[in-house]
């Protein structure tokens, strides 16, 4: 018996590119093909990742004890995948880090064959101001209930720029590069505006931040992350003039 992959009417397409928004419910990273082999094995990979296994479906189903932990309950096919060719996957609650350049491989009796590659970005809302401005805010928004004990804190990365716990600030725990240059609504409990408004910005405050929420007990009950780009102000070009000659205006 005669086995062989049938041509693809579907052309590989190196590059493919897809975007994201960080916290949106999940990202489709395309694949199919309208001529589907015998019993194939679909593989989805990234090419930075060790184990490099995304996801992995065969004809019983999806194999997972290779998956990278990373994708652990966040990943899916369509449950006819492997009749129809939409070898597509979702990858839910992407994140950041996330991005890359994932691979769409289908191996059946012995033949790979990469059908597609993805590259994936990842981004985060981006706030932009020029360093001259008083204040910018950074949002972050809720419609979950928050506890009286939540707490609630914003980082740039590896700094506390901002904490609230049990119904107040907590200047005790924040950075002193962001001493007396923070503050939250006062009344973010009930309306669920965890916003942080920074004054004074600079452009060493230009980056990532992150507001996260906590409950009592430590488990994140949320994270959003926002990009601050701060402008630097135009350079002002400056001419000298010699005591007792005229500035040249031409």
């Amino acid at each position: 018996m005669f086995v062989a992959f049938v041509i693809l009417t579907h052309v590989f397409q190196p590059g493919l590119g897809v975007e994201v928004r960080e916290g949106a419910g999940s990202v489709v990273l395309p694949c199919w093909t309208s001529s589907v082999p015998m019993n194939p094995t679909v593989v989805w990979r990234h090419e930075k990742l060790s184990p490099s296994t995304v996801h992995r479906r065969q004809t019983m189903g999806d194999v997972l004890k290779d998956q990278n932990l990373l994708y652990r309950g966040r990943t899916s096919m369509e449950t006819d995948s492997l009749t129809t060719g939409d070898f597509s996957l979702t990858l839910r609650k992407p994140v950041r880090s996330d991005s890359g350049n994932y691979s769409c491989i289908v191996t059946a009796f012995g033949n790979e064959r990469r059908l597609e590659d993805v590259e994936l970005q990842v981004k985060v809302p981006q706030v932009e101001v020029d360093s001259e401005v008083e204040s910018v805010v950074l949002l972050c928004r809720t419609t979950i209930h928050l506890p009286k004990d939540v707490r609630v804190k914003w980082t740039d990365g590896y700094r506390k720029v901002h904490v609230y716990e049990n119904g107040s600030d907590q200047p005790g725990e924040q950075h002193w590069f962001y001493k007396r240059r923070t503050e939250m609504k006062k009344d973010l409990l009930e309306t669920g505006d965890l916003s942080l408004t920074l004054k004074y910005p600079t452009d060493l405050d230009r980056g990532i931040f992150t507001c996260s929420v906590y409950s009592r007990k430590g488990n994140i009950l949320m994270k959003k992350k926002v990009e601050l780009l701060v402008r630097a102000p135009p350079q002002v070009d400056q001419v000298q003039v010699t005591t007792g000659e005229a500035a040249d205006t031409t």
